[in-house]
């Protein structure tokens, strides 16, 4: 079963959603053997998009990372 997230006006994301629970351990399995992680059904990944100096933002900032640039982090990424 597909669905479908809109994530921008411009981008729509296809996620497949196993149905059964066979799929589900197919799933599971994957990430068994590939990343020595019983159990898991899925993973949440993100990425650091470099951004300019928001203005007036004082000394410390939520947008500046340990790699000394301004960055904007986004979540969203996963797989079933």
């Amino acid at each position: 079963m597909y669905h479908y997230l809109r994530v921008t006006n411009k981008f729509t994301l296809k996620l497949y959603i196993p149905k059964t629970e066979a799929e589900w351990k197919v799933i599971a399995n994957g990430f068994n053997d590939q990343w020595n992680f019983p159990n898991c059904l899925g993973a949440v990944d993100g990425k650091h998009v470099s951004i300019k100096k928001p203005p007036h933002i004082g000394s410390y900032s939520y947008y500046y990372n340990y790699k000394k640039s301004f960055c904007y982090c986004t979540d969203g990424s996963c797989k079933f």
